[in-house]
């Protein structure tokens, strides 16, 4: 597929084609090292997903070549069939069951999402193609690749609310829009805790902490550490992690213990892990990435699955 860019001035007028490649034939590419540098997530967290979080994912990569046989830049994309009844509840879904023995996909859709399996998305420009550009190609092409891998339902998956202007074109080609959770983010400019507590809650969430850390105040022995690897730790976190999935209504992901593991080996420039025990036991962690601003100062954010839209489109085959 090649297509010539419209809306934009005649410096930027070229000829792009679209190619799906595997990630072993991402090999020697140099674009690719250099995709998401200036995100938390950048192409080692793909290729980390790749490794460990298998399962129903096929974790694929548009290429975007000029026509002069140059690779501009390199687009993730995942295959997974999604099971559009999720998120009713087995309660509410039983009757399925008895139909899937007989008809196992029935009611699910092998779908394409751009962007990552586990975390927001963004499009991978870089000084020699803007966000504007790679969406145009995107809009342009990716209906013909999705029919081309069998799939039928096309997802841009968790983009921040930013895109949302860059993103219309796919709106003019028949796509829809579905706001979802916002990214959340956090002010911890305060002097002190007591100043947070004062100024960011409200009076019953103030009620509601001192009551636990009035619960705590005797307990001594619970200590915080910070590290960039949990390979020594990891069989100790991979269950409370687990108590978490499970208790979500809403599960997609399944990360792995070589997940975790894995970041802290590969990227541990921008990750740290912060682990509570009492005594001994692990009772609590967190993982964070770190990104630096324009000031060149560190910010954290959680893994929470920061997301403002996702754009869909269906078609059959």
């Amino acid at each position: 597929m090649s297509a010539i860019i419209p809306g934009v001035s005649s410096a930027r007028r070229e000829s792009f084609s679209i190619s799906v490649v595997s990630r072993a034939e991402l090999s020697g590419c140099a674009p690719w090292t250099s995709t998401f540098a200036d995100q938390r997530k950048d192409y080692r967290y793909y290729e980390i997903l790749d490794d460990t979080v298998r399962g129903d994912f096929e974790y694929r990569y548009f290429v975007i070549v000029d026509n002069n046989g140059h690779v501009r830049t390199i687009q993730p994309f995942f295959l997974v069939d999604q099971d559009i009844l999720e998120g009713l509840g087995a309660e509410r879904v039983h009757w399925i069951s008895p139909i899937r023995r007989v008809y196992p996909r029935f009611l699910k859709l092998r779908a394409l999402m751009v962007g990552c399996s586990a975390g927001e998305a963004h499009l991978a420009a870089n000084e020699t193609l803007p966000v504007d550009v790679i969406a145009e190609i995107l809009s342009n092409g990716i209906v013909k690749q999705a029919r081309s891998l069998n799939a039928q339902l096309i997802v841009l998956k968790e983009f921040p609310s930013r895109y949302r202007k860059v993103l219309h074109c796919f709106m003019q080609c028949g796509f829809a829009r579905a706001p979802s959770l916002p990214m959340t983010m956090l002010d911890i400019g305060y002097d002190s805790f007591d100043a947070y507590m004062k100024k960011a809650l409200k009076s019953s969430s103030r009620r509601k902490l001192r009551k636990k850390l009035e619960a705590t105040a005797g307990v001594s022995d619970i200590r915080m550490s910070v590290t960039d690897d949990a390979a020594s730790f990891v069989d100790e976190l991979y269950p409370l992690y687990l108590q978490v999935f499970e208790r979500s209504r809403m599960q997609f992901e399944k990360l792995t213990k070589d997940f975790f593991r894995q970041l802290g080996q590969r990227m541990n420039d921008k990750v740290r892990f912060f682990a509570w025990r009492r005594g001994n036991t692990l009772v609590a962690f967190a993982w964070c990435k770190e990104t630096r601003c324009m000031r060149s100062t560190w910010v954290s954010t959680t893994t929470l699955h920061s997301t403002c839209i996702s754009i869909t489109t269906s078609f059959g085959t």
